[in-house]
Formats: C-alpha cells, sequence, structure tokens
C-alpha cells in the first residue's frame, strides 16, 4: 500500500515515497529505507491499553478466586497435588499483575513517542 496522504514524510529524509508493510505495521520510506511504525496502528495500541490491563487484572482476579478454592479442595480430600496447583495460581496471578502494571506504566512514554513520531512524519 503506498502512500497517498500528502502531508506524510519520512521522519529521516523527508521524503514522501512511502510504502506500508502490513505484516509488520511500519512504514518503509523508498528514498532511504527509514522504517517507522504505522501512526494508526499506534494509536489504536494506546486506546487499548485500558482493556488489556483490565484484562490482566480480571484474570489475575479470576486466578486468586480459582487458586483458593483449588487449594480448600484439594486440602479437603487430602489431595497434595490440587493443593499444588492452588498455590501455583497465586504467582501467576502476580505475574498477570506485573503485566497490568507494566502496560498501564507505559502508557505515557508511548503517548510522548507517538506525539513525536506524528511531529516529524506530518512535518509540524
Amino acid at each position: 500500500m503506498e502512500n497517498n496522504n500528502y502531508k506524510m514524510k519520512c521522519p529521516r529524509c523527508g521524503g514522501n515515497k512511502l510504502n506500508l508493510n502490513s505484516m509488520t505495521n511500519m512504514w518503509i520510506c523508498s528514498e532511504c529505507g527509514e522504517q517507522f511504525r504505522d501512526l494508526d496502528a499506534f494509536k489504536r495500541e494506546i486506546d487499548n491499553t485500558g482493556s488489556r490491563v483490565k484484562f490482566f487484572v480480571g484474570l489475575s482476579v479470576f486466578l486468586i478466586i480459582a487458586g483458593i478454592f483449588i487449594y480448600k479442595l484439594g486440602e479437603m480430600t487430602g489431595e497434595s497435588f490440587m493443593s499444588v496447583l492452588g498455590i501455583i495460581a497465586f504467582p501467576t496471578a502476580a505475574f498477570y499483575l506485573y503485566l497490568a502494571w507494566k502496560v498501564y506504566s507505559t502508557k505515557d512514554e508511548k503517548q510522548a513517542e507517538y506525539e513525536r513520531l506524528v511531529k516529524k512524519v506530518r512535518g509540524e
């Protein structure tokens, strides 16, 4: 797909012969070879941050509740394997909470990077 938007230009050389690689969502300048992110895809990624955080937090809550249930069930039935599975759910939930925090904490950095790229690409 070629760049039909006359306002868009390469952030490195200022050329306007750009092609979009739809597999990687990267624009490639035909003049200098510079590759940079597709602005629309980058903006969608930033806008979807809230959904990703909610998913990771919801998954963590589910794992904690399931872990407690499985652990207690293992204790009541004497199945040590179930107790171990219940215990394993807690570090897994902690991992997903870490992912939620990581996604949320990088949103401002990504927004700033997006705004810098918009200025370069649109020549503002």
